[in-house]
């Protein structure tokens, strides 16, 4: 329970930094990102036994290291997006190479080995907002990474590649239960190329490319199919009528 209070004062502070006037001033932003880092392997560091990597198989267990990743994950992005900017003005020599990290890349594979635990322990078929943040977060990273880092050789390229295949997979678990998964699906799918897309469809049992996944009132219905069918009509006007009779 502390390590989680803990973890989310760090996160109240990340938040309130990214909003704040001082964004605008690259050196001060900059900084801030290096102490947030510094903050979360301290954070890291101070685990007890209990929540070591070694030792987590409950869900929130799993979860808590999975925000703490996608935590380490969102700082080296915010530097790399910093790093794009200026290599991309016209004073800095052309030499600069945009992308992610070291720690970054750790952070993102590190990130992908919790889910992949996570799914061979507990599944996808549930609603959980964290996890369609994760696997968004772990497609999203890998795309951007593809594009503005540069691939040496086939390995990373697979690893990528690996990353969409969970991302594509426990997002479609997800998407039988909420509408969120299915819009995360297709905002991917449109980013996605075709060599990257055709590793997926040879190992997923679906194809994302031609996804359409359930329409709202059909989500509706699995969710609240009682009151729907007990009150019957238009689907706005019962959900309207359903949440106006509430005290």
């Amino acid at each position: 329970m502390m390590a989680r209070i803990r973890l989310r004062l760090i996160i109240n502070d990340i938040c309130a930094k990214m909003y704040s006037a001082s964004d605008n001033v690259p050196e001060l932003y900059t900084r801030a990102l290096a102490e947030f880092k510094q903050r979360l392997i301290q954070w890291h560091l101070l685990l007890s036994d209990r929540l070591e990597t070694q030792m987590i198989v409950l869900p929130s267990e799993l979860k808590l290291h999975m925000e703490f990743q996608s935590l380490l994950l969102l700082v080296e992005n915010q530097q790399a997006l910093y790093r794009r900017t200026v290599a991309l003005a016209p004073t800095v020599a052309p030499s600069v190479q945009p992308g992610l990290t070291a720690d970054g890349q750790l952070a993102l594979s590190r990130l992908e080995t919790i889910l992949r635990l996570y799914f061979l322990r507990h599944g996808f078929d549930f609603f959980d907002a964290y996890l369609t943040y994760f696997l968004w977060l772990l497609a999203d990273s890998s795309l951007n990474y593809s594009v503005y880092g540069s691939m040496q050789d086939d390995v990373g390229l697979s690893a990528l590649q690996s990353n969409l295949v969970l991302s594509f997979k426990g997002l479609g678990d997800q998407s039988r239960i909420t509408l969120v998964s299915c819009v995360t699906i297709l905002i991917l799918r449109d980013r996605i190329s075709a060599e990257d897309m055709k590793v997926v469809k040879e190992r997923l049992r679906w194809d994302p490319a031609q996804y359409q996944g359930p329409s709202p009132e059909a989500l509706m219905r699995s969710q609240w199919g009682d009151m729907l069918r007990a009150w019957g009509g238009d689907l706005r006007q019962t959900v309207l009528a359903r949440f106006m009779v509430q005290p």
